[in-house]
């Protein structure tokens, strides 16, 4: 790691792993140099920074709009949507938030063979940032 930068300390290498590291306790190499070489916007710190922003921008008043909008974008009723309707709906109930950063969060979020946004599991994620007993996204769920 210090080979690629040499200005990473100890605690910086600990909370990048931290962060970086998945369910089952491995980094995935690819994130891992993005994170090391690639643009701000390509970070997972960045893609948190605009997950929280969202969070905090849609709880505790806006969960229930957020879901409609969305469930308006799913004609199949599968829990599914295409990445410009999530991004359109985040546009409508986000204030604060610039476009082009709604833009390149929608655009990394994980997609299946059909290009398509698990809606569903997007507010699951949502919902643990927040306390359990307090969970806005909960009836959503």
């Amino acid at each position: 790691m210090r080979r690629i930068d040499p200005s990473i300390g100890d605690n910086s290498l600990r909370v990048l792993a931290k962060t970086l590291k998945t369910k089952d306790n491995k980094i995935d190499v690819p994130t891992l140099l993005t994170n090391l070489c690639g643009k701000d916007f390509e970070t997972v710190d960045y893609r948190n920074k605009v997950f929280n922003m969202i969070y905090t921008q849609v709880h505790p008043l806006k969960e229930s709009r957020l879901k409609r909008l969305l469930e308006e974008s799913d004609p199949l009723n599968d829990g599914k949507v295409e990445a410009s309707a999530l991004k359109i709906a985040l546009i409508k109930v986000t204030n604060d938030i610039d476009q082009d950063m709604l833009e390149r969060f929608v655009r990394f979020l994980d997609k299946d063979t059909k290009g398509k946004i698990d809606y569903i599991s997007f507010l699951e994620k949502m919902s643990d940032v927040s306390n359990k007993d307090h969970n806005p996204f909960k009836s959503v769920v």
